[in-house]
């Protein structure tokens, strides 16, 4: 058989990304993480028409959260 794998062209930018197996993540990376989980919780809340009741406890759940963290 002939394998057609190797020979195969791709196009720029196409290529599948290879990612390392590294150690415990950088402070970047758990930042990146952080911001992406708070920008799905936005974006969760934009999508269902929220009301104000809404929207406000959001915030209210926000703000508890970040008092937990420090």
């Amino acid at each position: 058989m002939i394998s057609l794998v190797g020979s195969l062209p791709t196009l720029p930018g196409t290529e599948p990304e290879v990612k390392k197996k590294k150690g415990r993540p950088t402070k970047a990376e758990k930042m990146k993480e952080r911001r992406a989980r708070v920008s799905e919780g936005i974006k969760a809340l934009a999508d269902d028409d929220p009301t104000k009741a809404d929207v406000q406890a959001y915030f209210d759940a926000r703000i508890k959260h970040l008092l937990e963290e420090v």
